[in-house]
């Protein structure tokens, strides 16, 4: 009866075995309309954050990894200035460089990461084919630590960092993340063997929200990949149907985030509304 879709779920045992087979049905996709609205002084609100970011220096820093270099690839560690999670305070972001050897002008690519809290690797087979990569982290922690520092920040002070700070759009976790990304940016159109203008972006699930909002904020991108684009839609739930991951609005009752001030901050952070401003 309206825009949607359903899906049928057979199951039958046989041998002591369950099979499965499922189906879905679209009907009219094409006229679904996003649950999310689209506030009034959403560019605004990015205009100022990206101002805000300006009058912070970039103030670079690298490190050689030469375990992780080839014969034609140089790695490094990076870290530079970001916003940080108050007014007037300043972060770091850390990522890991990869560049080609040979003298040249290079395009370069941004790969925003996954959900989660866990070390960057470089991209290398997209440096080998001749481009400067750079692949960050969002937490403002270095990106090349052990492998157990980051299960246990996972686990601890990270646990459920997607909701941390939903409540006020101004300090919700994002706002550094997603201003951090445009500074990534800032980092890899500053650098020397850049080409002056090819700048690209890509991710999956959160990175392929974080790559759908860095081309929205930052018009220097000229190319964006996003699969399976995250943090989308997400009040979906409160019209009968999914949202976007975390799902942080699928449950109702006692520790719902479905309060009126998550909702409208969310609405900032939506990727729908950053997929709206792609051109």
């Amino acid at each position: 009866k309206e825009p949607g879709f359903l899906r049928c779920i057979a199951t039958v045992e046989e041998g002591g075995r369950t099979y499965r087979g499922l189906a879905t049905a679209g009907f009219a996709p094409d006229q679904i309309k996003p649950a999310v609205a689209d506030p009034a002084d959403f560019d605004a609100f990015w205009t100022s954050g990206k101002e805000a970011l300006s009058k912070i220096l970039i103030d670079g820093e690298r490190k050689l990894l030469p375990e992780f270099s080839t014969s034609t690839v140089n790695v490094y560690e990076v870290s530079f200035q970001n916003v940080g999670a108050r007014d007037g305070a300043t972060s770091r972001i850390f990522g890991i460089l990869a560049e080609p050897k040979a003298p040249g002008k290079y395009p370069a690519v941004l790969g925003v990461p996954g959900a989660g809290v866990s070390p960057n690797r470089a991209m290398l087979r997209v440096a080998e084919l001749g481009a400067i990569t750079l692949s960050i982290g969002i937490h403002g922690i270095p990106a090349n630590m052990e492998a157990r520092i980051y299960s246990l920040l996972s686990s601890g002070g990270l646990s459920n960092y997607w909701v941390n700070g939903l409540e006020s759009r101004d300090r919700y976790y994002y706002r550094r993340v997603y201003l951090g990304c445009v500074r990534a940016n800032d980092y890899l159109t500053s650098l020397p063997n850049w080409n002056g203008t090819d700048l690209l972006v890509t991710g999956g699930s959160q990175g392929g929200a974080l790559s759908i909002v860095t081309a929205a904020l930052d018009p220097r991108v000229k190319r964006l990949a996003a699969y399976y684009p995250a943090l989308s839609d997400m009040p979906g739930y409160l019209k009968g149907r999914a949202g976007g991951w975390p799902h942080m609005f699928k449950a109702e009752g006692v520790d719902s985030h479905r309060t009126k001030e998550k909702l409208e901050s969310a609405a900032y952070y939506d990727v729908v509304n950053f997929a709206r401003r792609i051109k």
